[in-house]
């Protein structure tokens, strides 16, 4: 269609929201082609072939100068006679990955068997993009999608639609469609900026100064002025032909702040999985939901048992009520997490987090609330928790690019210290001023709004060929976690920092020994405050090859910063200690998930996230029935300060015992090197 009838068309469709719609989409499928310079593969269903759409898209191609607009159209059925660029069939999906784009065009549902092609290319990496009918198995599939249905779209078909598209796509600068831009697109536009590679050295850069009004090249755009003959004129070096040049009256090129810059966000963390999957960002938003309503329940039900018993035994056997749930759940729920759709886990185990805090909220309004429905409650919750996480690791694995995992643990670890720090402070607040109810009911609300937003994630089905769930099953993933001495080191490393200096049971006895109960939020909230401080400069970590090491300084980090809480009497120094020994547990967790993600296979995943639920689970809940007994025995400053220096010496001689852990190197590493080859 040419450019008259394009301006035609959308001036038709001026009243409605499908000219931004199909410019924000062609705007996604350029700059997912044009970047990566992988190659645009097109296919459409058995019935229908997007003949058009792939001639659109080679004019388009041409006249805007970006070849990588030309497409492969990818055929259904490929006659012997035909040219060799029509000779293109599905077997041409299977070599699709890093780097490649997949844009399925399917007005109609298509067969089983380009679904399963498309998910393939998916999980190998490649970004797929969708114009469909309306179909949610075509939509799940795709990072981006734009859908028409003829019944409610009166008017407007698919083939009108693609017009748009094409045209669009070719145009050498896509205009932001107007209205208020969404969340997602300025958080897009943040990333790109923070995660650009800087310039070479003495490149040119641009500068604005007042009056000019728009940027003006520096070094490059003088030296060709100087080289017609003529003068300099402008902000950077106005009105002369040599000498050194000024750049916004700061006498550095320009493109020397550029580079402090770009040095400074290196440390920053990476939002590539923000940025590449649509799932990654549904998970993220709900993670933090769902983190803010647990750990409001969290702060609000071991200070009701504390007001209904006064016991700081009967707080500590909380843990030991929800042991035995999340054992044997967690367990399952890996075995679990490998054989049904993880999708399905994941919202199941949400909506029963949510019916679960209902029940608190009942118990807390009676006139005189229960003791064994918060034993009932917390048992239950582990079981969810055990059920859930196997399934929500795994899922990342599949939904985020290999290269891109460690970004992704940074960013769920942020996620989860946001909603440990929100949670925990606004708890506070609530119960001592509003009571356990409206804790309670602030946690119901959020996991209703988490399960809205589980409802959205795309279908996770199982591998083909994969076992119900069993205890042989179990079993195998146990062996081959025994067999490789580098997990063996993190689960026993994360195991003992947890099981001997897990403090939160005693905070609220601490708060009253320190005659601050003011503080108790703060002291929940410190630990994470530390770890976000973390994650929030875990840019660095990416250059970081020594993984194993990391995850020994990091849990002795803990320790001493726990011991050190224990035995200081000033509350602003304790919540100091605490939240330097969030940052150690955040550096052991970084390098724990790093090593997880480089080194087990994919088969096995599920059932390896069981038992990582087991490593950084059990230990909180052993923690605190080990904290709270001793507390009752010897008082609480002594419970803490030595379990904090049992936790260095344990570490030390874990790191001993575990040579491999500590010499681990992922450059080097067989297991990682492994399944770095197969990613590729």
């Amino acid at each position: 269609m040419d450019a008259v009838r394009v301006a035609l068309l959308r001036e038709v469709l001026a009243g409605t929201a499908w000219p931004a719609a199909a410019r924000r989409f062609a705007g996604a499928l350029r700059s997912s082609v044009v970047p990566q310079g992988g190659g645009l593969l097109l296919v459409g269903t058995e019935r229908y072939e997007p003949w058009h759409l792939a001639a659109h898209l080679a004019d388009e191609a041409m006249w805007s100068g970006q070849p990588e607009l030309a497409p492969t159209l990818v055929r259904h059925r490929v006659r012997p006679e035909e040219p060799a660029h029509l000779s293109v069939g599905l077997g041409r999906l299977e070599a699709a990955g890093r780097g490649s784009t997949l844009l399925v065009v399917a007005p109609d549902r298509p067969d089983g068997g380009l679904l399963e092609r498309v998910h393939d290319a998916r999980r190998a990496g490649a970004a797929v993009l969708s114009l469909d009918g309306g179909d949610p198995e075509v939509r799940g599939l795709a990072h981006e999608a734009l859908s028409v249905d003829a019944e409610r779209d009166e008017g407007v078909d698919l083939d009108l639609v693609q017009h748009l598209v094409s045209a669009a796509a070719g145009e050498n600068s896509l205009p932001a469609p107007r209205g208020r831009r969404r969340l997602r697109d300025r958080l897009a536009r943040l990333a790109d900026h923070m995660t650009a590679p800087p310039r070479p050295a003495g490149s040119a850069g641009c500068c604005r100064e007042a009056g000019w009004g728009r940027n003006v090249p520096c070094a490059r755009a003088a030296a060709a002025v100087r080289g017609r003959g003529g003068a300099v004129r402008g902000p950077c070096g106005a009105g002369r032909s040599g000498g050194p040049k000024t750049c916004c009256r700061v006498p550095v090129r320009c493109g020397a702040w550029r580079l402090v810059i770009q040095k400074l966000s290196a440390l920053l963390p990476d939002l590539s999985p923000w940025r590449s999957s649509r799932d990654f960002r549904l998970l993220w938003v709900q993670g933090l939901v769902a983190y803010f309503g647990s750990f409001t329940a969290m702060v609000a039900l071991p200070l009701q048992i504390k007001e209904l018993t006064g016991s700081p035994l009967a707080v500590g056997a909380m843990g030991a009520v929800e042991l035995v749930p999340l054992v044997v759940c967690g367990l399952y729920g890996g075995a679990l997490a490998d054989a049904v759709d993880r999708r399905r886990v994941i919202l199941g185990t949400e909506v029963c987090l949510g019916l679960l805090a209902a029940v608190l909220l009942v118990n807390a309004l009676l006139p005189e609330p229960l003791l064994w429905p918060l034993y009932l409650v917390a048992a239950g919750v582990s079981a969810c928790a055990g059920l859930q996480r196997p399934a929500l690791d795994a899922l990342i694995a599949r939904i985020v690019p290999h290269d891109q995992l460690t970004a992704a643990a940074a960013l769920n670890a942020l996620r989860w210290q946001l909603g440990a720090i929100a949670g925990p402070a606004v708890a506070g607040l609530v119960v001592a001023y509003a009571g356990h109810a409206t804790a309670y009911a602030t946690t119901a609300c959020c996991f209703a709004f988490s399960v809205l937003l589980c409802l959205r994630l795309s279908p996770a089905p199982p591998a083909h060929g994969a076992e119900k769930p069993s205890l042989r099953g179990i079993v195998e993933g146990a062996r081959y976690a025994w067999s490789r001495p580098v997990l063996l080191g993190t689960y026993a490393v994360d195991l003992a920092a947890m099981l001997l200096a897990f403090p939160h049971t005693l905070f609220p006895f601490l708060a009253d020994d320190l005659g601050a109960p003011w503080a108790l939020g703060l002291m929940y909230a410190a630990g994470s405050a530390g770890a976000v401080l973390v994650s929030l400069t875990s840019g660095w970590t990416g250059r970081v090859r020594r993984h194993g090491l990391l995850v020994v300084c990091g849990a002795a980090g803990w320790g001493l910063a726990v011991a050190a809480a224990g035995l200081l009497e000033n509350v602003w120094l304790v919540l100091l200690c605490l939240a330097a020994a969030g940052a150690g547990d955040m550096l052991s967790g970084l390098g724990r998930s790093t090593i997880w993600n480089q080194t087990i296979p994919d088969e096995l995943r599920g059932r390896l996230a069981g038992i990582e639920v087991l490593s950084y689970s059990v230990g909180p809940q052993l923690g605190q029935v080990r904290a709270g007994a001793m507390a009752g025995w010897t008082g609480t400053r002594s419970a803490i300060w030595v379990g904090g220096a049992a936790c260095v010496g344990a570490v030390a001689l874990l790191a001993a015992a575990l040579p491999k852990l500590v010499s681990y190197d992922a450059s080097t590493d067989e297991d990682a090197r492994r399944r770095r080859e197969l990613s590729r």
